[in-house]
């Protein structure tokens, strides 16, 4: 019987050890997803509902994984499965509402950005004309 019960023992921190580590590196890559993110909305000063929504999926994330935490340090065990379940469909789903928000906004970075460069390639061109002009003037006189 004892060697049974730290078979379980063993099963069970092989388990939770197994856990910790997804959740961390979960955690690892969304934090590093997010601050990527973060950062062109932040240089490309994109609406903000998108800034809303992304918030929302960190809170939704950062909830479920210190539940799940607090869930297996207590051994709740009528929670953990609730948890578990939760993260690991929630989790997912709101890191994978993040990537599609972001590839969603790539083609409205290009635009932006066609943009950005067409006013500065036409604002460079008055300046020639000016600068020509002004020259050709020098020149007369």
């Amino acid at each position: 019987m004892a060697g049974r019960s730290s078979s379980m023992m063993l099963v069970s921190m092989l388990v939770f050890s197994l856990v910790m580590v997804l959740v961390i590196g979960m955690s690892v890559v969304f934090v590093i997803m997010f601050s990527v993110t973060f950062v062109m909305v932040s240089v490309l000063v994109f609406p903000m509902m998108v800034v809303s929504m992304l918030g929302l999926a960190v809170v939704l994330v950062s909830v479920s994984k210190v539940s799940l935490v607090v869930c297996l340090m207590t051994k709740l065990p009528m929670m953990v499965m609730f948890v578990f379940a939760f993260s690991v469909v929630v989790m997912p789903v709101s890191e994978l509402a993040v990537m599609v928000s972001v590839v969603l906004q790539l083609p409205v970075m290009a635009v932006m950005m066609f943009g950005f460069s067409c006013k500065i390639k036409r604002r460079e061109i008055q300046i020639r004309q000016r600068l020509h002009l002004g020259l050709h003037s020098l020149k007369q006189d």
